[in-house]
């Protein structure tokens, strides 16, 4: 891989040429700042499109998937790795057990060292590939504007809990607390639409302006999509501190 270094002329431009230009790719991670500043981040923008090399499992044995994302880690030392771990991940910690129901079709995990890194700030537009002048060429040769897929519709939302399962859980979770097995829980439910075609780069797009949060990504792996604006960072280690 090699990297150049551009100018930034138009910063909301670049962002949407991209958003767009990095949809070609099966597998990508574009990950948004979207200009919040907390003194942490370093990026406004940072992308990995395509598969250099990858490590996907699907309900692997616990101590063989730690294993394998530890080879793997390992063996990438030092360069970017973009991917997941799912919630259903958990299932491989020794300590956990159990595995809920997942409709969404992703792998427990899945990591990648992309073919093309991209890093956008007010400044700098960075490209890491085989060819960085002829990704930038791509790049500002793309339409900053799209039309949305042909054939979408407005799905019609619906909870897997009705009201009386929903105040019978949280009944069950009040009960957990006076007792004291938990000081602090994250009562989660899953909303869904079914046998509907979205865009889902649109998604992500009228998401982001809704909320416009600081861990914003489109995420792909095939036939895939993850949309997201979120304001909470997990975590971050820059040097011997952990935030």
């Amino acid at each position: 891989m090699t990297t150049t270094i551009f100018r930034t002329s138009d910063l909301v431009q670049l962002k949407r040429k991209v958003l767009n230009w990095i949809q070609r790719f099966n597998t990508f991670s574009f990950l948004d700042n979207h200009s919040y500043s907390s003194g942490l981040s370093t990026q406004e923008v940072l992308a990995g499109a395509g598969k250099k090399f990858s490590l996907e499992l699907d309900m692997a044995p616990g101590p063989e998937a730690i294993t394998s994302l530890d080879e793997f880690t390992s063996r990438h030392k030092g360069q970017w790795i973009f991917g997941h771990l799912a919630y259903d991940f958990a299932s491989a910690i020794p300590y956990q057990s159990g595995k809920t129901p997942s409709r969404q079709g992703f792998g427990d995990l899945c990591f990648f060292v992309p073919e093309v890194l991209v890093r956008l700030n007010e400044s700098d537009f960075e490209i890491s590939a085989d060819d960085p002048q002829a990704v930038y060429a791509e790049i500002m040769a793309t339409d900053e504007e799209r039309l949305p897929m042909a054939g979408t519709v407005q799905p019609s939302v619906q909870s897997r809990l009705d009201r009386e399962g929903y105040i019978a859980t949280i009944k069950r979770l009040q009960e957990h607390i006076l007792r004291g097995d938990c000081y602090e829980i994250n009562f989660c439910q899953e909303f869904y639409a079914e046998d509907v075609r979205i865009d889902p780069v649109d998604a992500y797009i009228k998401l982001a302006a809704l909320s416009p949060a600081p861990f914003a990504a489109l995420y792909r792996v095939d036939e895939q999509w993850l949309a997201c604006s979120s304001p909470e960072r997990f975590i971050k280690k820059t040097g011997d501190r952990i935030y």
